[in-house]
């Protein structure tokens, strides 16, 4: 017995007594095909019309939902594959409970099990009607073909929608057992982090609130006077955005300093440059005033700089200073 540990769509671990199957969908671009549209379309109103019968039939298993709306579906003249994939698309939406109204699917897209298609490296064949079939070509990169072309890795169902091809694959992999666990308490004002050897590390995010509303009121502004030019608007709010994450991120805890993220690093390197330039404006202001002192006498540094000057230009080597 396997128990399902994941959302479909995502990373998926099943867990089979000792043995762990890790799953990945790998997006393709594709070459459009003009005949793919009715395809998509009709592959939509199948789901539709089995979502209708789920309803008013409330079927107990999708097997159930397939016995009751083939021949209903069978009238579209498409692969039986599709009427197969089409009531397991409708029964995963009747089955969901969180539903408000009657569900209605509207964005065109095509799903498949793996006997349906063939994928020959990037030359993906599916069926459309019994006995005849579409051919689509792939875009990959050395990252696509890295999966299509390793043994190892079982391909599962396919989902195509206007832009893309989404494969499943699959993969029987070593279960690690893990070290601990690790309980994370988020409050308003602190972030506190527990492991079961008895490690705890506390986070102040106090600033937080205060950095939200600071830049609330900032986005507001940058809206009223750019509303005009939407390419400097995106451009500062991009920015200020930026800004907002980096200092509403809170520091690493005391040890490890040096565990900073890009955006951290940036931002620090971003502090220590406004303290350079502080400390220079600082010290430009100094050099205006009264700042070279000796034990027995206090020097103008103007005034220094002006006998200098005229010192040198009399051909003298050296200033005194009186």
């Amino acid at each position: 017995m396997s128990v399902n540990l994941s959302v479909d769509g995502c990373l998926t671990r099943e867990r089979e007594y000792s043995s762990v199957r890790s799953t990945k969908a790998i997006q393709f671009r594709y070459v459009a095909s003009d005949e793919l549209t009715s395809l998509f379309e009709d592959f939509r109103l199948m789901c539709n019309d089995a979502i209708g019968i789920a309803l008013k039939e409330k079927p107990r298993s999708r097997f159930t939902l397939i016995e009751m709306a083939y021949p209903r579906l069978k009238e579209y003249g498409l692969h039986t594959h599709y009427i197969l994939s089409a009531c397991e698309v409708a029964y995963s939406v009747y089955r969901n409970k969180g539903r408000k109204s009657r569900p209605y699917i509207e964005k065109a897209f095509l799903k498949l099990d793996n006997q349906s298609y063939s994928l020959n490296h990037l030359l993906l064949r599916i069926p459309t009607t019994p006995r005849h079939f579409a051919y689509l070509t792939l875009k990959g990169s050395d990252y696509h073909l890295s999966f299509i072309d390793d043994p190892t890795l079982k391909r599962g169902s396919i989902t195509i929608t206007g832009r893309a091809v989404s494969i499943a694959f699959s993969k029987e992999i070593a279960e690690v057992e893990t070290l601990g666990e690790v309980d994370i308490d988020v409050n308003e004002r602190n972030v506190t982090a527990s492991d079961t050897s008895g490690v705890t590390v506390s986070f102040d995010t106090s600033n937080v609130a205060e950095l939200k509303e600071r830049y609330r009121a900032i986005r507001a502004k940058i809206g009223r006077r750019t509303r005009r030019d939407k390419r400097i608007s995106h451009r500062l709010y991009a920015r200020y955005g930026t800004r907002e994450k980096n200092r509403s991120t809170p520091g690493p805890p005391p040890g490890l300093e040096g565990n900073r993220s890009t955006g951290q690093r940036e931002e620090a390197r971003h502090r220590h440059g406004e303290a350079e330039r502080h400390q220079e404006v600082v010290l430009q202001r100094q050099r205006s005033e009264l700042i070279f002192q000796r034990p027995d006498e206090l020097v103008d540094v103007q005034r220094a700089s002006e006998t200098a000057r005229i010192q040198g230009e009399t051909g003298r080597d050296s200033c005194k200073l009186r």
